[in-house]
């Protein structure tokens, strides 16, 4: 590989396996876990952006004008349908905070994926067979084979390296309706720890872990609807705020990241954190200053955040006696936008 680390210079498969990784082995979009033989590498400010359109881009971002676009500071792993029509697709975003975050880490990983691209082809080779490996298909039933006969061998030699690394994601899906008749796959993926929490809280709590997530899904949906209509609400038009109808729900996507477990006092307290993203829409609606006409709009926000819940359960009480704390959340980052939808004299 050449001299200097960027996409296009080299092997870019390399430089995908070294990002796949850094980002830990998740979409940078969506966040969910993928397998690397459905990650791509993207471009955060898009690399076929108009030149007038790139330099802009660049000072809303405080980027020198000789930034390299192909650099791993603009680099992140997605997944094939977030780089698809339903995702980011080639759109080019302004520095919207949910950029602005994904920017940030993708600049925090640039050191080590440098490091680590440059260093790959000093591992004695080993790196390329752990490569091959990591773009073996499974679904090949000789490759399925080989894994389960001869990978438990690799996986205790990594524990005689370092005994912390040895562990993996499970990864499943939560079926819910939730109101107005919403279908929804809750994405669950959990490590060695977050599987013995589970398997507490349903074999010895005895608590159905797809109905607490139906509810606090629910109340989520409900959180989220409640601040988008505030946001949007907070938008300064040419008459000041306009008036918000109750937003719509385009999509949706609620992931559990992690569930852990303490004693407290007799009491078991499991705590759930996960990430959500979501586009929905609303009607808004404003007069003019002087009363005379009437302005709707419609107004568009997608958001990503993350969020938390806690259930406590005693350990001389019922089932049905768990106590489930309400959904909080603790990141928001909306991207909000409005397009005329109609105009007409109220006089």
């Amino acid at each position: 590989m050449g001299d200097k680390v960027r996409y296009g210079s080299g092997n870019d498969a390399v430089l995908r396996w070294v990002l796949y990784n850094a980002w830990g082995q998740r979409c940078y979009w969506c966040e969910r876990p993928t397998d690397f033989n459905a990650i791509q590498i993207d471009h955060l400010l898009p690399k076929d952006a108009r030149k007038n359109n790139l330099d802009d881009l660049k000072r809303a971002y405080g980027l020198p004008n000789d930034f390299d676009i192909h650099d791993p500071a603009n680099l992140a792993p997605i997944c094939i349908p977030c780089n698809g029509r339903r995702g980011k697709g080639n759109r080019v975003y302004a520095a919207v905070p949910l950029i602005l975050g994904r920017f940030e880490t993708a600049r925090e990983h640039r050191d080590t994926v440098i490091q680590q691209v440059r260093t790959f082809g000093a591992s004695m080779g080993i790196a390329e067979h752990l490569l091959a490996a990591g773009q073996a298909d499974l679904h090949d039933e000789r490759v399925r084979t080989a894994f389960v006969e001869h990978a438990p061998a690799i996986i205790q030699r990594l524990a005689l390296v370092d005994e912390t690394k040895v562990d993996f994601l499970t990864i499943w899906y939560v079926d819910v309706t939730l109101e107005d008749e919403i279908q929804l796959s809750i994405g669950v993926s959990l490590n060695a720890h977050g599987r013995a929490a589970a398997q507490i809280l349903e074999n010895m709590c005895r608590i159905d872990l797809e109905r607490v997530l139906e509810e606090r899904a629910d109340e989520l949906v409900g959180q989220i609807r409640e601040g988008v209509r505030e946001a949007l609400e907070a938008i300064d038009g040419p008459a000041g705020p306009p008036t918000a109808g109750p937003p719509v729900v385009d999509f949706i996507r609620i992931d559990i990241d992690s569930l852990g477990y303490q004693n407290v006092g007799a009491a078991v307290e499991f705590t759930f954190h996960g990430n959500f993203e979501s586009s929905m829409a609303a009607s808004l609606a404003q007069t003019s200053p002087d009363g005379s006409d009437l302005l709707e709009l419609q107004g568009d926000a997608v958001v990503f955040g993350t969020f938390s819940f806690v259930v406590s359960w005693h350990f001389s009480a019922d089932p049905a006696d768990a106590y489930t704390g309400e959904c909080v959340i603790e990141d928001w980052k909306p991207d909000l936008s409005t397009t005329l939808a109609s105009w007409r004299s109220s006089s």
